[in-house]
């Protein structure tokens, strides 16, 4: 059964107002696609520009265990982080896709990144539109999350919920697809990115976990 944990940091960034609109840049072969087929094709994350992508929440949640199983003096807490530890080897190519959108309608590094070729395009969509598409495929739409300090609450808020839970020897065990803290990371860490693309204001429209 699927974790329905969220960290409040992570609801309260989410929770930010949507653009009137979202530009996605394309090159001419791009958006004679979309328009032809009126489809929009989703990437595997870590295939995405960005190099780092889903490897930057996943190396900032195995240090934070880290730093617990060798530093707590509480034998059952450091079983837990252990635990835990072990639940997270072998999600580095988990199947999640998403298609990436823009606030900004004219943004040279989308132009370098994405429109390819002398013939570029932004194509404005209606958020409205895309979350209605979203709820229909088991998709997401939200903000990318680039202030570390964010960062960071939301990991700490994910493993300290965790934690308690295994600790909790009363509670009900049912580990979704790869454990509790997986599964949070999945849905949370897909929208972290490296400070130096806050420039960016990037929005993804994130799938669920394809197994």
């Amino acid at each position: 059964m699927a974790n329905s944990y969220e960290p409040p940091s992570f609801t309260e960034r989410f929770g930010v107002p949507t653009p009137s609109t979202l530009y996605h840049y394309s090159g001419q072969t791009g958006l004679l696609g979309i328009v032809q087929t009126r489809e929009l094709w989703a990437t595997k994350i870590q295939y995405m520009n960005d190099a780092t992508e889903f490897g930057l929440a996943l190396g900032m949640m195995r240090q934070e265990l880290e730093n617990i199983s060798t530093s707590t003096h509480h034998p059952g807490q450091k079983a837990a982080a252990i635990k835990l530890q072990k639940s997270l080897q072998g999600i580095e190519d988990i199947n999640i896709f998403a298609a990436c959108f823009c606030e900004k309608g004219d943004l040279l590094s989308q132009w370098r990144g994405y429109a390819g070729g002398d013939h570029g395009y932004a194509i404005g969509f209606d958020p409205d539109a895309l979350m209605q598409i979203a709820d229909r495929f088991e998709f997401r739409l939200g903000p990318c999350i680039y202030e570390r300090a964010v960062q960071r609450s939301i990991i700490q808020e994910a493993v300290s919920h965790c934690l308690d839970s295994e600790l909790d020897l009363s509670a009900e065990k049912r580990w979704g697809f790869h454990g509790p803290l997986a599964d949070i990371l999945f849905r949370c860490g897909v929208y972290f990115k490296d400070a130096s693309f806050a420039e960016e204001k990037e929005w993804r429209l994130v799938s669920s976990t394809i197994r």
